[in-house]
């Protein structure tokens, strides 16, 4: 799975708690696996993961509040999201800037169709 896109607000994004939840078979949707019982996803939680991970830090595009627009509490977060990867064991790469990224800033918001775009299943 690449990633859970419930709507803002009606469930939390936290990851493996949320689609423990809500993993399972829907009578309305093909395409859904008919199990019996869905796995614990959050057994597969690993405190040692992030052990000699390299994580990127695109600071420029997404954390420059005059180019992001982000509330300034998010920087706030983020920072201390990187420092607890830290204390995981990730090497943190703080800033990892692409080159490419600045695209996105022409890009007329094609960086946010999918967050912006609701995909629901409807009878027939």
């Amino acid at each position: 799975m690449v990633g859970v896109k419930p709507t803002v607000g009606l469930t939390s994004r936290a990851g493996a708690i949320v689609l423990s939840i809500i993993a399972g078979k829907d009578p309305k949707d093909s395409h859904t696996r008919p199990t019996r019982r869905c796995p614990g996803y959050t057994r597969a939680l690993d405190k040692n993961a992030l052990q000699g991970k390299r994580i990127g830090v695109p600071r420029h595009m997404f954390l420059d509040d005059s180019i992001s627009r982000n509330d300034p509490y998010v920087n706030v977060a983020f920072e201390r999201a990187s420092g607890v990867m830290r204390s995981l064991g990730a090497t943190v790469v703080d800033p990892a800037d692409l080159p490419s990224a600045d695209e996105t800033l022409v890009s007329h918001g094609n960086e946010t169709l999918v967050c912006d775009t609701d995909l629901k299943v409807r009878d027939r």
